[in-house]
């Protein structure tokens, strides 16, 4: 291990592993990547002042609007179930190291699903529909250049499909008589760090199929 023992011992002290700055080390040098870790104990703190709060937050959402079971949904939105079940299970779980919070956003018709695989099985994970997200969202205040204490997830199926600034060239045209929907699943662990995509279904009131694979951003 190249890094300084002083930085090592921070780094432990945050949950990441002491040789995680090598090659910054290497490239960079101590003094910078001391810079780094001092951005890291600044998330860490952060994370213990705001992640009580975003839990307690999910904890009073659940009980106001409480998770849908699947034999009350519509047949509609039972369709729905095994494509947020596909979103979920290939998502890329990431933040094994630090301290984090996974916020994965999902609406209330989908959150049984979430709530049976990987993310209801993760202590780190909390869930909230998307209006939940944007609730929160104002009552959270970050300086945009802090280093996030939290990955954002985002499972959504839009019906009918919203507008976008990258898809409004994109054909969301279906097969006649039947509805569009537009499958969306993201991931982003830093301002600009992250991706999304969407693929465009059909639904003909009966079974819902894939259209075409429409793309997305990632930087």
């Amino acid at each position: 291990m190249v890094t300084p023992q002083d930085i090592a011992d921070r780094l432990g002290g945050l949950n990441y592993a002491p040789d995680l700055c090598d090659e910054m080390v290497r490239q960079e040098g101590a003094e910078f990547a001391r810079g780094f870790v001092g951005k890291l104990e600044r998330a860490d703190r952060l994370y213990h002042k705001w992640s009580p709060m975003l839990r307690s937050f999910e904890s009073r959402a659940r009980a106001n609007r409480p998770c849908l079971k699947p034999e009350d949904l519509s047949d509609r939105d039972k369709a729905k179930l095994p494509i947020y079940e596909s979103m979920i299970t290939e998502a890329e779980q990431l933040g094994s190291s630090g301290n984090k919070v996974l916020i994965c956003s999902i609406p209330l018709e989908g959150m049984s699903v979430a709530e049976s695989l990987w993310p209801g099985d993760d202590q780190r994970c909390v869930l909230l529909t998307p209006d939940e997200l944007l609730e929160w969202r104002k009552r959270y205040k970050h300086d945009v250049e802090s280093f996030w204490w939290f990955i954002d997830y985002w499972w959504h199926i839009e019906d009918p499909p919203k507008a976008k600034p990258w898809t409004h060239d994109t054909d969301l045209t279906t097969p006649a008589s039947t509805d569009p929907w537009l499958v969306i699943s993201g991931l982003a662990w830093g301002g600009l760090a992250g991706g999304e995509t969407a693929d465009l279904w059909s639904w003909d009131g009966k079974e819902a199929r894939l259209v075409r694979e429409n793309g997305g951003w990632d930087s």
